[in-house]
């Protein structure tokens, strides 16, 4: 499936990515990006070699991707997501969060919570900082760009067009107190990080 994608992500939306060197760490991090459509998860999964998909999760919504068996099992073969409440502190989650962090997973989050609707970037729930000072302080920040344009959430036959990622540089949160005021300096600095990547798109 994971092959699939990426030779469509390569012909269908010439796919590129800008900067890829900085997801040349050592895991586990987290890779955090802005969030337009479902196509994002699959671009982010393009980054790394088919090799790595086995230690790849992605953080979704357990009321949209997990309210029935049939789902469920498609997003956890295809995109090995990890279930989270949106709508309060799930500490189940976040014990399986770092569960898959111990096994030197990487994990992809949106911490916006939801896809943009305009396609600008919404601003980032707090759990993002709460989640980074807990569990794992490495980060490798990203813009996704042109996934609104292919299927955003009025759409659900995608479109033809030019789709790019840009990587930032890993950000290590090791000097962060963990704190309510902490966790906020994380969220406004990760969100900081992918607005300025979004501007320089270099």
């Amino acid at each position: 499936m994971h092959i699939f994608l990426k030779l469509y992500l390569k012909h269908f939306c010439s796919l590129t990515f800008y900067n890829h060197e900085n997801l040349n760490i050592e895991a586990p991090f987290f890779l955090v990006a802005n969030h337009s459509s479902h196509f994002d998860t699959f671009v982010l999964f393009s980054a790394f070699p088919i090799s790595k998909v086995n230690h790849i999760r992605s953080i979704a919504a357990k009321d949209y991707f997990f309210f029935n068996t049939c789902l469920r099992v498609i997003s956890h073969m295809i995109a090995n997501m990890i279930p989270v409440d949106r709508k309060k502190m799930d500490f189940s989650s976040i014990s399986m969060i770092k569960d898959y962090l111990r096994k030197k997973n990487i994990i992809i989050v949106y911490p916006e919570g939801s896809r943009t609707r305009t396609g600008e970037i919404n601003p980032f729930k707090p759990g993002i900082g709460y989640v980074v000072s807990n569990t794992c302080k490495k980060v490798v920040p990203a813009y996704i760009d042109g996934t609104y344009e292919v299927l955003n959430c009025y759409n659900i036959i995608p479109r033809r067009s030019k789709v790019s990622v840009y990587f930032g540089k890993p950000i290590v949160f090791e000097d962060y107190g963990n704190n309510k005021e902490e966790w906020e300096k994380i969220t406004d600095l990760l969100y900081d990080k992918i607005a300025e990547l979004k501007e320089r798109k270099t």
